[in-house]
């Protein structure tokens, strides 16, 4: 095996990853002019800790926003809402959808949280290791540019 790409085969070919890439920035864009529209109150906006890469706009998109995008339901601005994970019937409003990315979300009732990432492996039983992460990964972003054209 020659290259420095050791067992990890590329699950997204360049060019593909390039418009994944400028796609994703596009739908950064299209939240945050949805978020700042003349007459409604803006979104608390985040920036991205050093925790996060730099380069990941998915990182960066309010947890409220990802949630509706996915799931078609809407996000309550304050308090809770009912579990929207598809293994939680949830009876009592137990989930928040906090306003930074960097809190994310959490379920009081069936007691997970987290980012984009674990919200997204949550709701499609996918993990969030290895190769399964580039699958995660481009599948969210399809999902979020295909619903929010």
């Amino acid at each position: 095996m020659t290259g420095t790409n050791i067992g990890v085969p590329e699950l997204v070919p360049a060019a593909e990853s390039a418009a994944i890439d400028l796609s994703m920035a596009w739908l950064a864009e299209r939240l945050w002019l949805a978020d700042n529209a003349p007459g409604l109150e803006p979104r608390r906006r985040y920036i991205a800790p050093s925790s996060f890469s730099d380069d990941d706009v998915l990182a960066t998109i309010p947890p409220a926003a990802y949630i509706e995008t996915l799931t078609g339901e809407e996000m309550p601005e304050r308090g809770m809402a009912l579990c929207p994970l598809p293994d939680h019937d949830d009876h009592e409003p137990s989930f928040a959808a906090y306003d930074d990315p960097e809190r994310g979300w959490y379920c009081f009732g069936c007691n997970r949280g987290g980012d984009i990432y674990s919200f997204a492996a949550a709701l499609w039983n996918l993990p969030t290791r290895g190769s399964a992460f580039v699958e995660l990964r481009t599948r969210l972003a399809t999902e979020l540019l295909r619903r929010a054209a």
